[in-house]
């Protein structure tokens, strides 16, 4: 069996699991579906995280899940889609294998309402991390994206490392942006994969 536990509305923090343990389930909206190759093994709700059977031998396999976020006292992480490949299969003496879904965690000094100042470059840091448990792979390519129109249209941004595991990047949004979407994808040594869109991951303070 393969249970996700994915919560699309999660702050960039490590263990934090965002609003659908707080009775805010009500905005959310979305689905995750397994497949095995091309095949569909099963899609349910994300508010109900679905539970999927699968054969005993190990395989690879694709998760996919969206999320969409309509709430009156939010006007950030409006939409969200992630995607991820990784190998899977029985796990001997144990009840409870946990599976190798990179989180390419994406902060910076923002303030309160998750705002970061307009007219001035801001510098955002790339963690990506594995629930604990997981096995680990050396990350072989990560890149990350930021979108100024929801998404219409993408820039790559330049990384640099900034220690194991690590990287920074300096971001100046045009004159006149009001939200900044995020896009990762990142491959690992053991053939892992993740990407990640947010859509108005942040947003810019309106100048004076």
């Amino acid at each position: 069996m393969i249970t996700p536990d994915i919560q699309p509305d999660s702050e960039s923090a490590p263990g934090h699991i965002g609003n659908l343990m707080n009775g805010l389930i009500g905005g959310l909206s979305g689905t995750i579906t397994l497949r095995q190759g091309k095949t569909v093994i099963g899609t349910g709700s994300i508010a109900n995280q679905p539970t999927f059977k699968v054969p005993a031998a190990a395989a690879r396999y694709t998760l996919s899940a969206t999320g969409k976020l309509n709430v009156p006292w939010s006007t950030l992480g409006t939409s969200a889609q992630a995607t991820w490949t990784f190998r899977s299969g029985h796990v001997s003496g144990t009840s409870m294998a946990t599976l190798p879904l990179w989180d390419v965690r994406i902060s910076g000094a923002f303030n309160a309402l998750d705002q970061a100042p307009a007219g001035k470059s801001f510098l955002l840091v790339i963690a990506p991390d594995l629930a604990p448990g997981s096995p680990t792979a050396k990350i072989t390519a990560i890149t990350v994206q930021a979108s100024f129109d929801d998404g219409k249209t993408w820039h790559r941004l330049a990384l640099r490392p900034a220690g194991p595991g690590k990287w920074t990047t300096t971001i100046t949004p045009p004159k006149g942006t009001a939200f900044v979407s995020l896009s990762d994808n990142l491959t690992d040594a053991a053939g892992n994969s993740a990407q990640q869109t947010v859509i108005r991951a942040y947003q810019v303070q309106a100048q004076p």
